[in-house]
């Protein structure tokens, strides 16, 4: 392709919007189209509020009656579909909520490779962002059917895994993303490792002008993370962060099973409710098992993975109170004009930040224009975050 060439793109299920933003900033202009499917329409709906206040143009075509008639064929198509099926917080056990590689979440995975390789879309690089554990064991069935479908369609796979903080935002959230390459071996992609700011001082790019910064969540929405932070403030004193940083501790109750503080909370609990939670608590570890932390979360240097249910946990690194709702969109490499009502805040970690999508996207445009050397595999695993390529063979 010439470099002067205009590249066309298009996304499939974008959710709210994190891939296909990313593409946009590498590629430079517009997506041809969204594509997605009727059951995604509340999801996808954030995206196309923002591009249509954008005045983009950009219309969004549903696929349960099949392909419109107006979808063209493009450069690069970017998928999200969604990864419960592969997440490691998917606990589930009945059959549409069952982690694995059989569960029944990952069929928008396949489904999205066979738009993509039809004929009226026949993308030369398909982009699939997805849960890390696609990268690992835990993928590996589907892992498999993604190869086997490739190979129906002349198409190397490559599986990469990476994390936010290599991509220039302090978050430290690892992905994976599946390329699929037409007509090719794979190529040798380009890793990155770019510095990223401390969190504070990351946050700084975040003003009290912008949209949804008066979103803010507040500690009385939830009793025990009043109670636990009121309780560690008093325990450890202002410089509590560091301390529990220090610690290894990624949150608050975490700290506290660590450092034996349990009792300690108990007896200085008024609230017979969080007294339970707490006993239950102890109970488990002394059973030797593990409990699920919601409680508030402490960042340092960096933040870890920002998750939906965990949204409304996040202390600010230097002021005494929780993340608002424009932090959590910088977080995610969000546009400062993008906007995000309350109600949907538990979409905002739906997918990957931009930053991440874009390096992905931008290795996509450097093998269109030919400027990545081509491998003699049509496998590969690569980490980014090692530098290093795990995996390279013929299937």
């Amino acid at each position: 392709m010439n470099n002067n060439q205009k590249i066309t793109w298009a996304g499939i299920i974008p959710l709210i919007g994190g891939m296909c933003l990313g593409a946009q900033q590498a590629i430079k202009n517009k997506p041809e189209y969204i594509l997605s499917w009727k059951v995604f329409d509340k999801n996808d709906e954030i995206l196309m509020n923002y591009y249509n206040q954008k005045e983009y143009d950009v219309k969004r075509y549903t696929l349960d009656d099949g392909i419109s008639e107006n979808i063209s064929k493009v450069d690069i198509m970017v998928a999200t579909p969604p990864c419960a099926g592969l997440s490691m917080l998917n606990l589930g056990k009945s059959k549409d909520k069952k982690r694995g590689g059989c569960a029944i979440q990952n069929e928008w995975i396949y489904r999205s490779m066979d738009i993509c390789f039809s004929p009226q879309v026949d993308c030369k690089v398909l982009i699939i962002e997805n849960a890390p554990n696609l990268y690992t064991d835990a993928g590996i069935e589907v892992l498999e059917n993604i190869k086997n479908k490739a190979k129906e369609h002349n198409r190397s796979v490559t599986f990469v895994k990476t994390s936010t903080l290599k991509h220039g935002i302090p978050q430290d959230r690892i992905r994976s993303f599946t390329f699929l390459w037409k007509n090719s071996n794979c190529p040798i992609l380009e890793f990155e490792d770019k510095p990223y700011e401390n969190i504070s001082d990351y946050l700084k790019q975040v003003n009290k002008t912008m949209i949804n910064y008066s979103d803010e969540f507040s500690f009385d929405e939830n009793k025990m993370n009043k109670f636990l932070y009121e309780y560690i403030v008093n325990k450890l004193g202002k410089d509590f962060r560091s301390i529990i940083f220090n610690n290894k501790s990624k949150t608050v109750l975490d700290y506290i099973v660590k450092n034996n503080l349990l009792d300690d909370i108990i007896i200085n609990c008024n609230d017979e409710n969080l007294i339970k939670k707490f006993k239950y608590v102890k109970h488990k570890l002394s059973l030797g098992m593990g409990y699920w932390d919601s409680t508030t979360k402490i960042m340092y240097n960096y933040i870890n993975a920002l998750i939906g249910k965990n949204i409304k946990s996040y202390i600010h690194p230097t002021e005494d109170r929780l993340l608002n709702i424009r932090e959590c969109l910088h977080l995610m490499g969000f546009p400062h004009d993008f906007y995000a009502e309350k109600k949907n805040v538990w979409m905002i970690p739906q997918n990957v930040p931009t930053k991440t999508a874009e390096w992905a996207v931008r290795n996509a445009i450097k093998f269109l224009n030919n400027e990545l050397e081509i491998s003699e595999y049509n496998y590969m695993k690569i980490n980014n975050i090692k530098k290093k390529i795990d995996l390279q063979k013929i299937i």
